[in-house]
């Protein structure tokens, strides 16, 4: 897709920027760039700086177990032109070589349909909408091994793929939003093909690079302006409580006349921006699965933009966003202002230039780190409460059990001369006896000189159990000494009248 000069031809657009402090570094070298200048005339950016990488955290649950790592890169041009003869379209992720399963895949890419339907629009300005909207997708990428030769570059390896031709092998591996073309996917070289240099290096990457030999490198075209979202994963065994894994993306890599290929070579023409001290991309980050001190001191640069550490490879800014990569933390001069003084942009004003890397150096590096899940703290467990014991049932009682609470009686307290005679009404017993007692004598009352019979006995009430009952031997008795009695009264007063 082509960006045309009289699209972002207008100075308001750099004044924005610049107003708005977003993407314009802070510093400048003397007799290097000047950063406010770079964004002006015949050069613009549609997505601020051109690389950024986030790594995510995971835990296992003990050394040994399998660790599934994912990082998110997100990529842009270095340059592209409107007369499409210059361009720096490449791009490079360095995964760490332990990880084994490793997928790359776009997340996200720009949606060149919906940009050209903005542009339709008669209100459309570039002033307000200067970037490129993206599209959420979900497309695995193709992963291609090929070799190295003595010049550091790729070369096909025919142990690799024996039923292939060279001449059918997919050299121009770009990344697009059209899943259906043949060069979709990347380039992977693995890090046992370092040349042999201590330590470790590709020529092709203009001088030594350190920790070359811990990383398999990913290169691939991008096939557009926009920013590109990747998904990076794999395994890998752990063997320490505290993992640290590094990956590493650039886009400064080469300068080629043509668009439409793969990430560039000197075979295809091109001209490696390693060359330029600007370019290089400085040495890998070091790990070790096994050795504590090297993974503590790389815990202690991971930060929530990225890993820093790396002078050449300063950390990238957060946006939160898909169609915009920040600048650099630390204020520098972009690869973007590097390449746009260099090569003299604004001396061809009959060309539009798009850049990214305004602000930012063209490399980011991000770090996943590997710790042993946090176990809960086993909860104390209620101590159970004592189930109440069943009382036994009271076995059923001979006597019959009371029906409602016994009311006290009322006992008439005897005249003086009545305290001999003894009181009818029966006590209540304490604790009811299952058998009443029968007394075995019953004492015989006295004959008071004047009877004083209440003429109502008291009331008494029929408390449960029941009283002691008299005996039918004494009833008799009873009566008898009444009949006895009454009959001597009789007598009595008729003697006295007699006499009288």
């Amino acid at each position: 897709m082509a960006i045309h000069a009289h699209t972002f031809g207008r100075l308001a657009l750099a004044a924005a920027l610049a107003g708005a402090g977003i993407f314009l570094p802070v510093t400048a070298t003397a007799g290097g760039p000047d950063p406010d200048r770079t964004l002006m005339r015949n050069v613009m950016t549609v997505t601020g700086g051109g690389v950024n990488c986030r790594g995510g955290d995971t835990c296992v649950e003990k050394v040994g177990d399998v660790a599934h790592v994912s990082y998110t890169v997100q990529v842009a041009r270095l340059v592209e032109s409107s007369d499409h003869i210059q361009t720096a379209q490449g791009a490079a992720v360095f995964v760490p070589t332990v990880l084994e399963n490793v997928k790359m895949t776009l997340t996200s890419v720009p949606d060149y349909p919906a940009l050209e339907a903005l542009q339709a629009q008669p209100d459309f300005d570039w002033e307000s909408r200067w970037t490129v909207p993206t599209k959420p997708v979900n497309q695995e990428l193709r992963i291609w091994d090929v070799g190295r030769d003595s010049n550091g570059d790729a070369v096909f390896d025919p142990e690799l793929y024996p039923d292939m031709a060279p001449e059918d092998f997919p050299w121009y591996s770009h990344v697009t939003p059209d899943f259906e073309d043949p060069n979709l996917g990347v380039q992977r070289i693995k890090a046992n093909l370092a040349v042999a240099t201590d330590p470790p290096s590709y020529l092709a990457y203009g001088g030594e690079v350190a920790n070359m030999d811990l990383y398999d490198e990913y290169s691939f075209g991008i096939g557009g302006p926009g920013v590109y979202t990747l998904r990076v994963e794999g395994d890998v065994a752990v063997q320490s409580e505290v993992t640290v894994l590094p990956i590493r993306a650039i886009n400064k890599l080469w300068k080629c006349s043509q668009e439409g290929g793969g990430p560039g070579s000197y075979m295809a023409g091109c001209q490696s921006l390693q060359e330029f001290e600007w370019g290089r991309m400085g040495d890998l980050p070091a790990y070790s699965l096994s050795d504590p001190a090297v993974n503590a001191a790389a815990r202690e640069r991971v930060t929530d933009a990225g890993l820093t550490g790396s002078p050449q490879c300063v950390v990238t800014r957060e946006t939160g966003r898909n169609d915009l990569i920040g600048k650099d933390i630390e204020g520098s001069l972009g690869a973007g202002d590097w390449y746009t003084y260099l090569y003299a942009l604004h001396a061809n004003p009959a060309v539009t230039y798009t850049i990214s890397g305004v602000g930012e150096d063209g490399c980011d590096q991000a770090a996943a780190v590997i710790t042993l899940c946090e176990q809960p703290e086993p909860s104390p467990e209620p101590t159970p409460e004592p189930e109440p014991s069943e009382s036994p049932e009271p076995e059923p009682s001979t006597s019959p059990e009371p029906s409602e609470s016994p009311e006290p009686s009322t006992t008439p307290v005897p005249e003086p001369g009545d305290r001999s005679v003894p009181s009818p009404t029966p006590s209540m017993p304490a604790t009811p006896e299952p058998t009443p007692t029968v007394p075995a004598t019953m004492s015989t009352p006295t004959v008071p000189s004047t009877p004083n019979v209440p003429s109502t006995p008291p009331s008494v009430s029929t408390p449960h159990p029941r009283p002691l009952q008299r005996t039918g031997a004494n009833s008799a008795t009873g009566l008898a000494l009444a009949a006895l009695l009454g009959g001597a009264g009789v007598a009595l007063a008729a003697w006295r009248r007699f006499r009288g």
